[in-house]
């Protein structure tokens, strides 16, 4: 009888890497009656005894003799798990344009060790790179076999500071000054100016026109820059008050004084028949007795600087008022609608008006105590009114939006977040 059916591996190399296909085998056939024949589990061809190109896994070769023996020989290729980087983690510099950030990564498979390559100068091989400024990193991990991944990560920028200083520049009048707080609190400061100015106070009062340079370096180690332009003149003060352009004889009326910057010294004149009941400098209460037209005058001061403004203001008689008319100098009070939505905002918000008949309106945003205007929009000729208002540029706080109509003025508080 002859020997019996052998198979034998002469030669077996392992995938070297994931998905690397460079796994190969050659076997070797005895016994039995040749010739014979080869057929492998996954493959086609028949007769091969030696197989290239595997990936890691088992293949069964089968062989049948010429008497009709079969014998089923398994063969395994093995390989490691594939490289992989299971954790990426990139950390913000701790400052706006600082370098002080870093990247690291966590690998697994592969054959370990492994070793890394950053795409950072100066290099970095290690899996933690430090000392990085925001932007885009490559890191290439490469095991023992020489198996290789390459993975990206984005260190994010650090957000740029708000402005220390707002506003950037300031006019004042000859012989006025202004208190200017660097903030935050818990920082170091330090002031210089063209002029000749220093200090290393949070907030200085300055009356000297120059370019004024702040320096502020937070706790944390982070150097901010800011600049101040301040001017001065003879000539800046801007007089302004508020008031309704039409009313009825005896009502009583408030004339509000929100002129910019805050005057010193405030002198209101108007006909002497028009009765004062009360005065406190930005808020003037008074009653006109009769009907007609009057004329209205605010005069401000600061230092050596004044303004002056006149406005007119249409009395009518409320015993002549024609109920039927829609008009709020006859007396008819017809209802009027104003909506600021939302309230609080991000500084983005939709201002709505409703009014009972045409006209022209105008409208205006202030800090609370009506010492600068931020913004200023007027409406000719309206009755219905929707308009978005973007004033993301302010910082967070309390603003008041003053709306003036023919009848009427508003005054809506609302709060930037």
């Amino acid at each position: 009888a002859p020997p019996a059916l052998r198979v034998i591996t002469e030669a077996l190399q392992n995938e070297s890497c994931a998905d690397a296909r460079d796994g190969s085998v050659r076997i070797v056939v005895s016994g039995g009656v040749p010739p014979y024949i080869l057929q492998w589990s996954d493959a086609a061809e028949k007769n091969t005894a030696e197989r290239t190109n595997l990936s890691r896994g088992t293949y069964t070769l089968t062989v049948t003799d010429a008497a009709g023996v079969t014998l089923d020989y398994p063969v395994t290729i093995e390989g490691p798990e594939p490289l992989a980087i299971i954790n990426a983690v990139a950390n913000s510099p701790t400052c706006h344009r600082g370098s002080d950030g870093y990247a690291e990564v966590t690998t697994v498979g592969g054959t370990a060790p492994y070793t890394y390559s950053w795409s950072h100068d100066p290099p970095t091989t290690t899996a933690r790179a430090s000392g990085l400024a925001a932007g885009t990193y490559a890191v290439t991990v490469t095991d023992r076999q020489g198996c290789s991944q390459v993975h990206e990560l984005t260190v994010a920028a650090t957000p740029a500071p708000d402005d220390l200083l707002e506003p950037q520049a300031i006019t004042l009048c000859t012989g006025q000054s202004v208190s200017v707080d660097a903030g935050p609190d818990g920082a170091s400061y330090a002031w210089t100016s063209d002029n000749g100015f220093t200090s290393r106070e949070q907030q200085v009062d300055i009356d000297q026109a120059g370019r004024y340079f702040l320096q502020v370096t937070t706790d944390q180690g982070c150097v901010v820059y800011d600049t101040l332009d301040l001017i001065t003149t003879d000539n800046v003060i801007e007089a302004e008050f508020l008031l309704p352009t039409e009313i009825l004889a005896g009502d009583t009326v408030v004339l509000t004084e929100v002129s910019w910057p805050a005057p010193e010294q405030t002198v209101w004149q108007y006909d002497e028949s028009v009765t004062t009941y009360q005065s406190d400098g930005e808020k003037e209460y008074v009653v006109f007795p009769a009907p007609g037209e009057y004329t209205i005058t605010l005069t401000v001061i600061i230092g050596n600087c004044l303004d002056q403004v006149e406005k007119k203001i249409i009395v009518s008689n409320a015993s002549t008022a024609d109920p039927s008319a829609e008009n709020g100098r006859l007396g008819y009070h017809a209802k009027s609608e104003y909506l600021l939505y939302p309230n609080p905002n991000d500084g983005r918000f939709t201002l709505k008006i409703g009014l009972p008949e045409p006209q022209t309106v105008r409208v205006s945003v202030y800090n609370p105590l009506f010492s600068y205007r931020y913004f200023q929009r007027a409406f000719t000729d309206v009755q219905t009114i929707e308009e978005a208002i973007d004033l993301t540029r302010l910082k967070s706080g309390v603003y008041s939006l003053i709306i003036e109509t023919s009848g009427e003025i508003k005054i809506i508080r609302f709060v930037i977040r």
